[in-house]
């Protein structure tokens, strides 16, 4: 009976943390389509708010489960540091994911640790902390080079290139915008060639929205 009941929480969480992944990705679905469309839609916005919340309340309730192994445990604070940054609610974010690098460390699990430092990347470079969005999105795309893991570092090269591009509308200085227009561009290439043979359909649509929204004369961009 034990054994059962230690089964059936594991059903239940996996079931938990499969419906909040999923509500993330809906989420975001919604979101590529406004940004898609160039404009705000406000039954859009209140169906993103929605799923987010969702989201936070499956994950919280996935984590409260007795039995829950460690690297699971990790996959949800994972999940709901995301959960948190695509709320915008930055500092929760920080903190969370801090605190799953640490236990992903502790536990060895490379592929959450690299997830981790491009979650961490996103969120320092939303936060304007350059220097460490760099080191987390270099690390994770080092990280997952080394362990052969494709499909996550090409989704390392398109989040630390759009960064990339975002800060080029930034920078006072000519040659800087230049500089990190062309770096973004030539990630998000890479990223591109990786969806395509990985036959990633989502992540290559979303990679070639921006290719084409990104690739035009940085001149045209910032008069």
């Amino acid at each position: 009976n034990t054994g059962r009941a230690i089964k059936n929480v594991r059903c239940i969480r996996f079931a938990l943390v499969s419906l909040g992944d999923l509500r993330i990705i809906e989420a975001i679905i919604i979101y590529e389509l406004q940004q898609a469309q160039g404009r705000r839609d406000a039954q859009q916005e209140r169906t993103y708010q929605h799923l987010l919340q969702r989201a936070k309340s499956t994950l919280q309730r996935a984590i409260s489960q007795e039995e829950v192994e460690k690297e699971s445990i990790i996959d949800c604070k994972l999940l709901l540091a995301t959960v948190y940054y695509l709320l915008g609610q930055l500092q929760t974010a920080q903190q969370m994911a801090l605190q799953t690098m640490r236990e992903a460390q502790e536990q060895e699990t490379s592929r959450a640790i690299g997830r981790t430092q491009r979650l961490l990347g996103r969120i320092f470079a939303a936060q304007y902390r350059y220097d460490e969005a760099d080191t987390s999105f270099e690390q994770a795309i080092e990280l997952f080079r080394k362990k052969g893991l494709r499909l996550d570092y090409a989704r390392a090269l398109h989040g630390y290139g759009l960064t990339l591009l975002q800060r080029s509308f930034l920078s006072e200085s000519i040659s800087e915008q230049q500089e990190l227009h062309q770096r973004g561009m030539h990630y998000l290439h890479i990223a591109h060639d990786f969806f395509a043979d990985a036959h990633a359909t989502i992540d290559l649509a979303w990679v070639e929205r921006l290719i084409a929204e990104y690739d035009m004369p940085l001149s045209e961009t910032t008069c």
